[in-house]
C-alpha cells in the first residue's frame, strides 16, 4: 500500500512536468518549421519579387514547388472551411504562407476548432520600399493563446524567446 501511495505521489508530480516538456518540444518543432518556411519565402521573393496580386497563397499546391519545401506534411489532418491546398500540416500544427502587396506572413495554429485553439502565432515580413530588398528581415510576430491556458501562454513565451525576431517585435495576447 505504501509503495502504491509513493508511486501515485511521484506520478502526480511528474505528469505536469512531462506535459510541459511535450508542449515545449512541439513548440521547438514549430519554430524549426517556421525558420525553414522563412528561408523558403525569402528564396521565393529573391527569385520572383513581391506578388502583384492581392493574395498569393505560397502554401498552395503550386506554391509548394516555388517554396522548395523538403519536409513532409501530415495529410491526415483537415481544416474545415479551408481549401486543402491553402495549408500545410506539420507536427499537429497548420501552417499558412501568404504574401500580399506589402507583407508576407506565416501562420501556425494548433489542430483545434478556432474557438478551442490554444495557440495561433504569426511571423511577418514587410516590404522595404517598392520591391524585395535582401536586407529585409522577418520583423514582427504575434502570438494569441487561449485565455484559460497556461500551456498556451508558455508556448507563446517560448516562441518569443526562441524566434529569429527581437523580443520587442513580439506581441503576445490572450484571445477570448
Amino acid at each position: 500500500m505504501v509503495v502504491v501511495l509513493i508511486i501515485g505521489i511521484l506520478a502526480s508530480v511528474a505528469m505536469p512536468q512531462y506535459t510541459k516538456a511535450v508542449e515545449k518540444s512541439r513548440a521547438a518543432g514549430v519554430i524549426q518549421k517556421v525558420k525553414s518556411l522563412q528561408n523558403a519565402v525569402d528564396m521565393y521573393l529573391l527569385a520572383n519579387d513581391w506578388p502583384t496580386v492581392q493574395f498569393t497563397h505560397l502554401s498552395s499546391i503550386s506554391g509548394r514547388e516555388n517554396l522548395d519545401i523538403s519536409f513532409k506534411a501530415n495529410s491526415t489532418m483537415k481544416r474545415s472551411g479551408l481549401a486543402e491546398s491553402y495549408y500545410m500540416v506539420f507536427d499537429d500544427y497548420y501552417f499558412y504562407v501568404v504574401c500580399e502587396r506589402d507583407v508576407c506572413y506565416i501562420v501556425a495554429e494548433d489542430n483545434k476548432p478556432y474557438k478551442e485553439q490554444i495557440v495561433r502565432a504569426s511571423w511577418y515580413r514587410y516590404k522595404n520600399y517598392t520591391r524585395y530588398q535582401p536586407m529585409d528581415t522577418w520583423n514582427r510576430g504575434t502570438c494569441k493563446y487561449k485565455s484559460d491556458s497556461s500551456a498556451g501562454k508558455a508556448i507563446c513565451e517560448y516562441f518569443k524567446q526562441n524566434s529569429l525576431l527581437s523580443n520587442n517585435n513580439w506581441e503576445i495576447s490572450a484571445k477570448s
